[in-house]
């Protein structure tokens, strides 16, 4: 297996070259033969759309577009890396990969692709968006990854500090006592039931005690400056190997209530994820919460949109998180301030408890493991005690109490995170 790195930036030993040996090292690592190929420094053009290719079976203006045909014709896969250059991908770059993907996009289909990008601070993530538009049209399958493909400095030396120093395979994973479950929105499906998107994230301070943990408390720094009229964050932290001090850079957005503390810690926590802190979080299922009556309150009515809020004491706790060799979520269960489990990425759960906030009214609905069930509310016309009916498979939807295939169920659980009918899914 052969794979094709692409340098489109004009220096051939500078930060994007820097990147693309990083890639080149892993992919020998594990077998996998590499070549890096420089575009060079004279300008690139892009295409002009005269068709003279149609006929040549190449780009008829030469250069390293037809260079680079023999590589990228024998490559099972191919990286492209460029620098940033006024916030998007250089220009030749972009130019050679236009014409590149309509002079000869025959040998680039159904070839994987990965991106990556350098800067020396930003415009690392508009620039990954022109790039991935050619892989894209050419039927070229993208290489995610965990975080955007990037690397920061201002030469060749810079770049190389930034992922091994910086991110580290000893950060600890979260734990249940690190996740907080924030409501980030309540609203009523069609049916008449309420629910909330529940959202997880961390506190500043949990970045502050891994940092400690990780690195110990005299080898980090958090610095703030302002870059035009934003405010960034610099988490710096020294690499003894290499005695220097590696930064990671971010910036905050204001919070509603805090405006200058709100943005001062939302930017340290967004470069501590820089490092390598609360990554996972991004791996997390969709969480749908049902809500009982007394856990949300209607404020009115926005135009023709009900506005609805929790109570202020609707409290939502991740009780259990798990974690796979790709360091993704594979478990999580979430339950209310009673203690009822309200939400399991892998379990059925059959809806709110009555009594989950103290209210009255002794009914109940069943927990995970499904005890205490009752028939599911919002099912017109059906007397008291009526039992749902069932689907072959013996599922039902939750929400309004229809039976429910196979496919439904396996497909809403997939992109839901949880079981609805067909009609259910769309209020979801």
């Amino acid at each position: 297996m052969n794979v094709l790195l692409i340098n489109g930036s004009p220096h051939a030993h500078g930060c994007t070259d820097a990147a693309l040996q990083e890639i080149a090292k892993a992919l020998n690592a594990d077998g996998i033969e590499t070549t890096i190929y420089h575009i060079g420094a004279v300008p690139v053009g892009g295409c002009v759309g005269c068709g003279g290719c149609a006929k040549a079976g190449h780009c008829v203006f030469g250069g390293p577009v037809v260079d680079v045909l023999p590589l990228a014709e024998k490559a099972d896969g191919i990286v492209f890396g460029a620098p940033v250059h006024y916030s998007t991908a250089a220009a030749s770059m972009l130019g050679f990969m236009h014409r590149l993907g309509y002079s000869a996009g025959r040998l680039l289909a159904q070839k994987p692709a990965a991106i990556v990008t350098s800067a020396r601070r930003a415009g690392t993530t508009s620039a990954l968006e022109a790039l991935e538009k050619v892989p894209q049209f050419c039927q070229m399958p993208l290489i995610s990854s965990t975080y955007w493909p990037m690397v920061h400095g201002s030469n060749a030396e810079q770049a190389a500090l930034d992922p091994p120093a910086a991110v580290r395979n000893d950060i600890p994973l979260l734990t249940e006592k690190d996740i907080e479950c924030r409501v980030q929105s309540v609203s009523r499906a069609k049916t008449g039931r309420v629910g909330a998107v529940l959202l997880l994230y961390k506190d500043a301070r949990v970045d502050m005690r891994i940092l400690d943990q990780v690195f110990g408390p005299g080898n980090w720094q958090r610095t703030h400056e302002v870059i035009n009229g934003n405010l960034f964050c610099n988490i710096d932290i020294w690499d003894a190997e290499k005695r220097a001090w590696v930064r990671k850079q971010d910036v905050g957005v204001e919070s509603n209530t805090e405006k200058e503390k709100g943005q001062a810690s939302d930017a340290f926590k967004r470069a501590g994820f820089n490092v390598g802190i609360g990554r996972e979080l991004y791996t997390g299922p969709f969480i749908y919460v049902e809500l009982a009556d007394n856990e949300f309150y209607s404020e009115g009515q926005n135009g023709r949109k009900e506005v609805l809020k929790c109570y202020s004491n609707t409290r939502f706790t991740v009780t259990h998180v798990a974690y796979n060799d790709r360091r993704e979520i594979c478990e999580l269960v979430i339950a209310d301030r009673n203690g009822n489990v309200r939400f399991d990425m892998n379990k059925r759960v059959q809806g709110p408890p009555q009594t989950a906030q103290g209210g009255q009214g002794t009914t109940t609905q069943g927990n995970a493991q499904g005890q205490g069930k009752q028939a599911p509310r919002g099912r017109q016309g059906a007397p008291a005690g009526t039992p749902a009916p069932q689907a072959e498979n013996g599922a039902v939807c939750p929400i309004c109490g229809k039976p429910i295939t196979k496919a439904e169920q396996d497909y809403s659980v997939r992109k839901y995170g949880r079981e609805a009918c067909r009609t259910c899914q769309k209020a979801l």
